[in-house]
This record gives C-alpha cells, structure tokens and sequence, in this order.
C-alpha cells in the first residue's frame, strides 16, 4: 500500500482460544463465538461480563464497539440473557432478554453491557447483506 509508511500497521496477537473455542479477549471478560458463517451472512455470539471494567461498565467500557454503520450489511441483535444497552441513529435504549434489534446498513450503532447490569450480557449478532467493503 502506498500510504503503509504513514500508517503502518500495528501488530495485534491473536486472541486466546477458550476449550470450548471462543475468541477469549479482556483476560476472558469478552467472549466471541462463530455461531454460522455463509456468503451472505454471519452470526456470532458475545457474553460481555457483567461488573467488569472491560466489559461491564456500560457505554464507556473498552468493548464496546464504536459509533459505526455498514454501508452494505445490516445487523440484527437478539438478546440471549442479560440486558444489552443501544445506540442506534442516536437513540438510546434497553432491550432484554428475548429481546431484538435490527439495525439496517446505514444506520449508525452500537451496543455495551449496561454498568448497573446483574447478569452477563449474551448476545447474538447476525450480519447479513450483500459482501463488499462495510
């Protein structure tokens, strides 16, 4: 890339592999499982630890994912227990267990384990659209 000298890319490890294979980040306090991979779509799953100062401690926490949107994909959330906190096209939320959203390509969102929360967040996240870039 012709700009690689300006922004070199940053070395990042791999995340640790749990026994029962999920990607293990934040000393284990964020869980990711690939649920199903296909051309058109993803699902994933994440528990977020309730309380932790990685993962628990609401919007602010170090995993929540930015402010963002897809350009070609949409994304539904479908909350598995716990209580998930939302940004979606700047209104904010709860949803519960049972609970879903759907957040379609272009609108900007995102999703954090509310700091008062008694349980683990677990989520499931599926991204389904057309491939390209976003």
């Amino acid at each position: 890339m012709a700009l690689s000298w300006i922004f070199p890319r940053v070395f990042t490890p791999p995340a640790p592999i749990t026994a029962d294979g999920a990607y293990a980040y934040f000393d284990g306090n964020l869980l990711h499982y690939d649920v199903e991979r296909a051309p058109d779509k993803y699902v994933s799953k994440f528990i977020f630890k309730a309380g932790n100062k990685y993962t628990g401690n609401g919007r602010s926490s170090t995993a929540t994912p930015p402010y963002h949107y897809h350009v070609y994909q949409d994304e539904h959330f479908e909350v598995v227990s716990g209580t998930m906190g939302y940004l979606v096209n700047g209104k904010q939320g709860i949803l519960h267990k049972g609970e879903s959203l759907k957040s379609p390509a272009g609108d900007r969102h995102t999703i954090w384990c509310p700091a008062n929360a008694k349980e683990d967040l677990e989520v499931l996240v599926t991204t389904s659209g057309p491939g390209g870039p976003g």
